[in-house]
């Protein structure tokens, strides 16, 4: 996973922005779900009139996205991991994917609650509570 996923004028996507693990099986929906929110990231940049404050906060949303992706990823490569046998190289892998949850947790600890939402196929901020 990049440790920047977006910039003024671009978005990294696919496996040059992060790489599932392909005994999982979640890589074509991760796919999916990622071109869908890079479509709607593009579209409520360049479409609406926004200062670069309201750009960066919707440039962050898609990191703080794809960071959670992972997060679940690596979680679900776990539960297969768990499976595939007691030797040191298991554990080791097991443990190293235990590492990289912990890292992307933090991550998102230190980023704010997401502040837009997909509806259909167009990000909208989310509404606040009162």
């Amino acid at each position: 996973m990049l440790t920047q996923l977006s910039g003024p004028g671009w978005l990294a996507c696919g496996a040059n922005a992060i790489a599932f693990d392909p005994l999982c099986g979640d890589g074509a929906g991760q796919a999916a779900r990622e071109a869908i929110l890079g479509a709607a990231v593009i579209q409520a940049v360049t479409e609406r009139r926004q200062s670069r404050y309201e750009q960066a906060a919707v440039l962050l949303h898609y990191h703080s996205m794809l960071l959670a992706s992972m997060r679940r990823h690596l979680r679900i490569c776990a539960q297969f991991y768990h499976t595939g046998g007691k030797t040191g190289w298991w554990r080791e892998q097991v443990e190293t994917l235990a590492a990289g949850f912990e890292w992307c947790t933090e991550r998102l600890a230190e980023l704010s609650e997401p502040q837009y939402e997909l509806h259909g196929l167009r990000l909208y901020p989310r509404a606040r509570a009162a």
